[in-house]
């Protein structure tokens, strides 16, 4: 009987096995994406729409760099704008009740913002996002250009493109601006792996040669903040550490609303910077991070300016600051590289959920403690059984001493 259930508990050990190799290799497949399976939206991106139909628009020098992506499920639109025309790097998302694509009037953009975006519904709700400074450079000194010679790497489902300070800048540092959409819930493929949403933006800045006398605790990257609603908290959440975010940080998120929760925007961050190409844990910044101010709305992106303008009477506008903390000594007089990633978008920030690995990793080491516990449980009550038969059995008597 012990023989037998050595065996069953052996057999049931090894199906067990097997059947978390065949689920390892169902969902861990290296053919598999790492995006829900919310329904994906259809993306379609336009350089400088509807230009040639205004003359104020061509004769531009240099060219406009305003790029238009546009996010449709055949039922509702999202729509990203993204320019330096004004001379400031802004970008803004927007949904309307259509899937219908806008239309800019350019003329009006250029000059006195009346009617400069041709929309067939009110927008339900937008946020944006102005980057007003880079540390203590002057922005006079920055000339923008579109990254690779204006090329947009665009497709249905994925939009990248960006903005770099061109070779004309009278600069010895390289600021770049690198921004990514997607039809679907996704993580960023580089640390620190922000999730971000089919209505949301990633935003991902690098400093390249910067000067330490430029850094102090009080200068760094200042951003403004334009949002439809007028309410706001802020939010602070630890976040999950396993293979796709590693470390454990405590993510920061400002969340706009509007009387209830239920129409939101956000803007959202973990608080480290890295200073090298590989993005290691070992080569991180923290980050210090102001609260929100109340700002005023300048004119220094036209879409973004001219958009909220047109559209809301109501609006709020927030300025805040995010500082670079470097540990440790070094007698070197520039950082090489300073990279750090935020987003922004309409409605909650996505929420984290544990990896694929680490779901793998709890169910076989709860599920083979069940097994061993439930094969163990019925080798006892089974020992037991035929302990307790074996004493009650009735004793045959011994036939020679019948016969005597």
């Amino acid at each position: 009987m012990a023989l037998l259930f050595k065996i069953i508990n052996i057999n049931l050990l090894q199906y067990f096995l097997l059947a978390v190799v065949i689920f390892t290799s169902a969902i861990c497949s290296p053919s598999q994406p790492l995006t829900s399976s919310a329904n994906g939206r259809t993306l379609v991106t336009i350089s400088n729409p509807n230009c040639g139909d205004y003359q104020s628009c061509l004769k531009l020098t240099p060219k406009p760099d305003l790029v238009y992506t546009h996010s449709t499920d055949n039922d509702t639109s999202i729509h990203f704008i993204s320019s330096t025309l004004g001379g400031f790097p802004g970008f803004f998302i927007t949904r309307t009740a259509t899937p219908t694509i806008l239309q800019i009037n350019w003329d009006s953009l250029l000059n006195n913002c009346s009617d400069s975006f041709n929309l067939p519904s009110i927008p339900d709700d937008s946020i944006g996002v102005l980057l007003l400074s880079f540390f203590n450079i002057d922005h006079k000194d920055i000339h923008w250009t579109l990254d690779k010679n204006g090329s947009i790497n665009c497709d249905s489902s994925t939009c990248k493109f960006g903005y770099t300070s061109s070779e004309q800048s009278s600069l010895n540092e390289t600021i770049s601006i690198s921004l990514e959409m997607k039809n679907k819930q996704s993580s960023f493929e580089d640390l620190p792996h922000l999730l971000f949403s089919p209505s949301s933006m990633h935003i991902d800045l690098q400093i390249t040669n910067l000067d330490k006398s430029q850094m102090n605790k009080s200068d760094g990257i200042k951003l403004l903040v334009f949002s439809s609603f007028n309410e706001y908290k802020e939010t602070l959440e630890r976040t999950i550490d396993d293979e796709n975010s590693p470390g454990v940080f405590t993510k920061r998120t400002f969340l706009f609303s509007q009387d209830n929760e239920n129409n939101t925007n956000f803007l959202q961050w973990k608080p480290v910077a890295y200073n090298s190409k590989e993005r290691v844990m070992s080569k991180t910044m923290e980050i210090n991070s102001s609260h929100l101010t109340d700002a005023e709305l300048p004119r220094l992106n036209y879409p973004l300016y001219c958009f909220h303008k047109q559209f809301y009477s109501n609006y709020s506008v927030h300025k805040f600051n995010a500082s670079f903390v470097q540990e440790g000594k070094s007698s070197a007089t520039k950082i090489d590289l300073i990279t750090w990633s935020l987003i922004f978008g309409l409605d909650q920030p996505p929420k984290e959920k544990l990896s694929t690995f680490l779901q793998l990793m709890l169910f076989v080491g709860v599920g083979m403690s069940f097994v061993v516990m439930f094969v163990s449980l019925i080798y006892v009550v089974a020992k037991k059984w035929q302990k307790s038969r074996a004493t009650n059995e009735p004793t045959l008597i011994n036939e020679d001493i019948l016969d005597y």
